[in-house]
């Protein structure tokens, strides 16, 4: 920020100079020109609780009845009962405690202590004197009455405009008290009669129209079919399968004239058989080798393997008969295994089946119901009933606040025995010849004081942070930004428009970050703020909403391992987490999975790592090296990374994770956090080497973008744009 010029610094002194000269001159004036006589004394009576709650001004015509009369303070009754609280010191022909005369039972001031009974005229006489030196005006700024009493002697001026000011009180007390009961009737019949209406509209409603299902239960319902639908698909697939063999089986067991292919040559009789021949043939070839085809012994041999072909062949067909009936009896069982097979899976098909298309049946009509209620809502009929109903419970609320506020005001309006504010004039103030010069000396005493000593303009450490620049004031970095206050419908980005102008002040924080982020080469952000409820989680979540619907990937890391929340904002498990990053039962690191904490949320590029169940150290597991393992293999796999903390000023944890934050978004509410909370927690951070990517302004009013005159002023009309 630039500092101010010379000549605007001048220029501002001598214009708050100026400023307090005139002020302290204009007083001392007033003073001069309205200071009492001597002999006079004035007590400023208030009406008690008599100036209507500040409730009733929505509900302007209820019958209050008229309000105080300023000629009640020299009325009757007020001035018998002062004159029988001065007694006979200011009034020598007035006794108290003797004579004849009562005050009426029916006297507002029947309620005061000090009744007594005196001699009737002079009681009159009394109050005939006390009349001609007591007046009363009217202060309807402030609800008060001005009495002033005039006497020989200052005191016993003084003493009158007291006796008459408890007089006063008193009546006002019971005939403020008389108002609010009547209120109070009138409230009670305009409350019941808006609560029978309400109630007759509302049921109006319920008649006029279904009640659509809400959003969040709509999805709840939505069936998920698809593990059906693949099951039903596997089993489609097996069971024709199953179905071609079976049929295959089948026709070939009922054909009697189909042959099951055997293997003849696995059974002994062929197997030995096959053996003979082999060496009959082989006997046969040594022996035309050796003796010649025409031998005896080569004829012999020779009849012996044609004599065992011949048993081979034999052997052959027996065993094809054996093996073929065998396979038949497979075939047979086969044939039952895969019948019951096939009939288990038409069954489990049919089952299935079945369950898709009720369940399909049964979203369709809970979809054409909710159209039917939406389409309902939207009627002219509908839309009348819900703007009585808005009316008659803005009514009833309207009526119940004033209802409450009066009886607060019955509670607190009792009978005092003294005025409510008393403001006694000096009986002998200095001429007023001698207060000019007084007036004018103090003029330029406040006139020097306000050249020499100007306000500082340092940072204010206490007070709460409303605006951004008294979160830069307080910081000393720059300010990415405010986000507003908002309702709890539309607390969360998921829930609302993204041109909505909630949704451009997340916007805006998050382009100023993507900024940084280019500029200083940064990727892992903290979220940090010195005390719980400032908004720390909604700003991370809705942050990282805004950069994700950017283009970004980006990664949300819930770190406050106390209490965190970001889970139940997204409706995800907590279940694993964090907390999974540290050492097991025998002190050794335990390897986290990344891929198996990291969660899909309903925005593509934003994934999420809960806090998961509370650690028993959750120090020593920041600390720890598996905890800077899962950052760093995290920081490969997104291009933002953002990191909820808990309060700085409740948890160490905020602390330790600055070494690996290469920026820290500074957190505070507006209206909500302390400026020495906000100085004493960048204090800690900057000792523990962090790096501060800036401030942002959370829950934040209209106000927040304001500039002190003084900064603005300083600037000049080129500067600071």
């Amino acid at each position: 920020m630039p500092l101010p010029s010379p000549i605007a610094l001048l220029r501002n002194r001598a214009l708050r100079a100026a400023l307090a000269g005139t002020g302290v001159l204009a007083a001392g004036v007033a003073a001069t020109e309205f200071w009492p006589r001597p002999a006079r004394a004035s007590v400023t009576v208030s009406f008690g609780a008599a100036p209507l709650p500040a409730a009733l001004g929505d509900v302007a015509d209820v019958d209050a009845g008229p309000g105080l009369d300023p000629a009640l303070a020299t009325a009757e009754p007020v001035l018998r009962r002062a004159a029988l609280i001065l007694g006979d010191a200011s009034f020598p022909g007035l006794l108290a405690g003797t004579g004849t005369v009562d005050l009426p039972p029916v006297d507002p001031l029947q309620a005061a202590p000090d009744t007594a009974r005196v001699d009737r005229a002079r009681l009159d006489a009394a109050v005939a004197v006390l009349r001609d030196a007591v007046s009363a005006e009217p202060r309807p700024e402030i609800h008060a009455l001005l009495v002033t009493a005039a006497a020989p002697r200052p005191d016993t001026a003084r003493a009158r405009a007291d006796a008459v000011a408890r007089a006063l009180a008193i009546f006002t007390s019971h005939e403020h008290r008389r108002r609010l009961l009547r209120i109070e009737t009138a409230l009670g019949k305009r409350q019941e009669a808006a609560r029978k209406r309400l109630l007759e509209v509302e049921e109006e409603l319920s008649r006029a129209r279904p009640e659509p299902m809400p959003e969040e239960i709509l999805d709840l319902k939505r069936p998920d079919l698809r593990p059906a639908l693949t099951r039903l698909a596997e089993i489609e697939a097996r069971l024709s399968l199953v179905e071609a063999e079976h049929r295959d089986l089948a026709s070939k067991v009922n054909d009697p004239n189909f042959t099951f292919v055997v293997d003849v040559d696995q059974d002994p009789a062929v197997q030995a058989c096959m053996t003979e021949v082999l060496r009959s043939q082989a006997r046969l070839a040594e022996l035309e080798q050796r003796l010649g085809p025409q031998d005896a012994q080569a004829r012999a041999a020779k009849a012996d393997v044609e004599s065992w072909n011949g048993q081979l062949k034999i052997a052959r067909s027996a065993a094809v008969s054996t093996l073929s009936a065998k396979e038949r009896v497979r075939a047979v069982d086969r044939i039952r295994t895969l019948g019951e097979q096939r009939d288990a899976m038409k069954a489990e098909f049919d089952a299935l089946d079945a369950r898709i298309g009720k369940e399909r049946q049964d979203w369709e009509e809970i979809v054409q119901a909710q159209v039917a209620a939406k389409k309902g809502a939207r009627s002219p009929e509908i839309a009348g009933l819900t703007a009585e109903a808005a009316a008659q419970q803005r009514a009833f609320t309207r009526a119940l606040e004033a209802r409450i506020a009066v009886a607060a005001a019955l509670a607190s309006a009792g009978y005092p025995d003294a005025p409510a504010s008393a403001g006694d004039l000096p009986a002998e103030p200095p001429p007023r010849d001698r207060a000019w010069p007084a007036a004018a000396l103090a003029a330029a005493c406040a006139a020097t004081l306000a050249w020499l000593f100007p306000r500082g303009r340092g940072p204010r450490v206490h007070g709460r942070i409303r605006t951004e620049h008294e979160l830069f004031r307080a910081l000393g970095i720059p300010v990415l930004g405010s986000t507003p206050r908002a309702p709890a419908s539309e607390l969360l980005l998921f829930h609302i428009d993204p041109r909505h102008p909630y949704a451009e002040a997340y916007n805006t924080v998050a382009a100023q970050i993507e900024s940084y982020a280019a500029d200083h080469a940064a990727r892992t952000f903290m979220i940090a703020g010195p005390s719980p409820g400032d908004g720390r989680s909604t700003l991370a979540l809705n942050l990282a909403i805004a950069l994700a619907r950017g283009g970004l990937r980006v990664i949300l890391i819930d770190a406050d391992l106390r209490r965190g929340r970001l889970a139940e904002f997204l409706g995800l498990p907590n279940e694993r987490g964090v907390a999974e990053a540290g050492l097991d039962a025998s002190g050794q690191p335990v390897l986290v999975d990344v891929d198996a904490l990291l969660l899909d949320t309903s925005e593509p590029n934003l994934r999420f790592i809960p806090s998961g169940p509370p650690p028993a150290n959750p120090v020593a597991l920041l600390k720890g090296s598996p905890f800077k393992a899962l950052l760093a293999e995290v920081s490969q796999k997104a291009d933002i990374i953002l990191i909820d903390t808990p309060a700085l000023l409740g948890a160490v944890d905020p602390l330790l994770l600055t070494p690996v934050a290469d920026g820290i978004l500074f957190v505070a509410a507006a209206h909500g956090t302390r400026r020495e909370d906000v100085v004493y927690a960048k204090k800690l951070l900057e000792n523990t080497h962090g790096r501060f990517a800036g401030g942002i302004l959370t829950m934040a009013t209209e106000e927040a973008r304001e500039i002190p005159a003084e900064e603005s002023e300083a600037r000049g009309p080129g500067e600071g744009r």
